[in-house]
């Protein structure tokens, strides 16, 4: 019995994905060098990756496009205040 075609479709789309995140993986989501290894185009992969919704992970740190997280989220040290942090909407933390 032949699997159904909105089933084959599904399995292909879940498999192209899947080879896709791969690739970005092994190549340190670089995506010309990902493009590269697949053997397609750098507008296909761009196009690939618009179409299944896949956005390579967020990096954080001094110079990669974030800063080096110190305090909380939200929370302020504040100049003169005994030690304490504050909420940076001026509230008492509790």
């Amino acid at each position: 019995m032949t699997p159904a075609p909105y089933f084959r479709s599904r399995l292909y789309q879940r498999a192209e994905r899947e080879v896709l995140v791969t690739a970005l993986r092994d190549a340190a989501w670089d995506r010309e060098a990902a493009a590269r290894d697949l053997g397609i185009s750098r507008a296909t992969i761009y196009r690939k990756l618009r179409r299944f919704g896949i956005r390579p992970p967020a990096v954080r740190g001094p110079g990669r496009g974030g800063t080096a997280i110190s305090e909380p989220p939200g929370l302020v040290k504040r100049e003169g205040e005994a030690g304490g942090a504050q909420e940076a909407s001026g509230k008492h933390s509790r």
